[in-house]
């Protein structure tokens, strides 16, 4: 192989590891959300997180359609961001967890 082709084979390796991580944090910050605890005020929070995750998920689908074209650096900062903002989420959900568990 080529230098080029190694290349190209080791941001096309990295894109895939980026999607596929981002598409599992997605998941588990999906089902986190849906177990989200709900108090006074929380919901404008969760609704905001909803649509985080909408673009999360739109987001995903632009780093899939860059990695089908080849485009494999712009495929994996999609999915770096994606993950990024998911992680947000996650650790939102946690600190309201326990801010739930504080008051009980």
């Amino acid at each position: 192989k080529t230098a080029a082709q190694e290349g190209k084979a080791r941001a096309r390796d990295e894109a895939t590891m980026a999607i596929n991580d981002a598409k599992a944090t997605a998941d588990s910050t999906q089902t986190m959300l849906n177990s989200a605890p709900i108090g006074k005020g929380s919901m404008t929070d969760i609704q905001a997180m909803k649509a985080d995750l909408a673009t999360i998920q739109m987001q995903l689908g632009e780093a899939d359609s860059a990695f089908a074209a080849e485009n494999y650096v712009e495929a994996k900062a999609k999915a770096d961001a994606a993950r990024g903002t998911a992680q947000q989420i996650q650790a939102a959900i946690t600190q309201a967890r326990e801010m739930a568990r504080g008051r009980r």
